[in-house]
């Protein structure tokens, strides 16, 4: 059985059950874009370069959030697998090596 709750659905016919699963993946969907802004801006107003890294990595991650979200599995574990591994672990060791540089106040 369907139904429709146009102010609600944008009048796309729904059942029940799906209707309260878009929900909360709308939610989820509008905190992970909220959660990747926020964190892109701290990367690069953070003044410790490490810190900023960090950043770069949980924008990353809430990136393959949502890949996966939008039904995009391969993109979503390649985004978590390359960018927020492998090349987050490049940065950190390329910033320990090099002693990293801190911003002057």
């Amino acid at each position: 059985m369907f139904i429709n709750i146009p102010n609600l659905t944008l009048g796309y016919p729904v059942s029940k059950g799906r209707f309260q699963l878009m929900w909360v993946e709308e939610l989820l969907g509008l905190i992970l874009i909220i959660a990747s802004i926020v964190l892109a801006i701290l990367v690069v107003e953070l003044p410790d370069l490490l810190h900023s890294v960090v950043a770069l990595c949980g924008m990353s991650i809430t990136i393959g959030a949502l890949f996966w979200l939008l039904s995009a599995p391969y993109p979503a574990l390649f985004q978590i697998l390359v960018y927020a591994g492998a090349v987050i672990v490049l940065f950190i060791a390329a910033i320990m090596l090099g002693g990293g540089i801190r911003a002057k106040s």
